[in-house]
């Protein structure tokens, strides 16, 4: 499965977002590895699975 995130810097709305994916056959491990990527000062924004 592949999950798709966006992100943006915190507090800054008109910041362009960050996107970015992760795949894995598992989707704690997935979901896990979502979280680790999100940039510092940023806040994660959507997450949406492909399987």
């Amino acid at each position: 499965m592949k999950l798709l995130a966006t992100s943006r810097p915190t507090g800054d709305t008109s910041a362009q977002s960050n996107r970015w994916e992760v795949e894995d056959d598992d989707y704690d491990r997935a979901l896990e590895r979502v979280r680790a990527e999100v940039p510092a000062g940023s806040t994660l924004l959507h997450i949406r699975v492909e399987r």
